[in-house]
C-alpha cells in the first residue's frame, strides 16, 4: 500500500475506537515519507529528477509530514496525492 493509499485509509477510520491502527499507519507512512526523501536525493544525483521537481516534491512531503497526526491526516493526505500527481 503507497503512501497516498494508506493515508486515506488512516484517515477514514473513526479515531476513538482505531487509534492503534491509525497510528501504526502514522508510524509506516513516516518511514515510507523518509524513504521518498532519500530517493528523492540520489534521483537527483542520478539525473532522474530535476531539482526543481525534487524542491516541489520535498516541500509537499515535508508539509504532509508535519500534519502526520491522528487529527491531521486529511491534510497530511491531500500534500501525499499532491506530490504523486507529480508523477502522473
Amino acid at each position: 500500500m503507497g503512501k497516498e493509499a494508506r493515508g486515506a485509509n488512516a484517515s477514514t477510520l473513526n479515531q476513538t475506537t482505531e487509534l492503534a491502527a491509525i497510528n501504526t499507519d502514522i508510524r509506516q507512512i513516516k518511514v515510507l515519507v523518509k524513504q521518498a526523501d532519500d530517493a528523492i536525493i540520489k534521483a537527483v544525483s542520478d539525473g532522474d529528477m530535476t531539482a526543481e521537481d525534487a524542491t516541489r516534491l520535498d516541500n509537499l512531503l515535508a508539509q504532509s509530514a508535519t500534519n502526520l497526526t491522528p487529527m491531521g491526516l486529511t491534510q497530511s493526505v491531500a500534500h501525499l496525492a499532491e506530490a504523486c500527481a507529480i508523477f502522473d
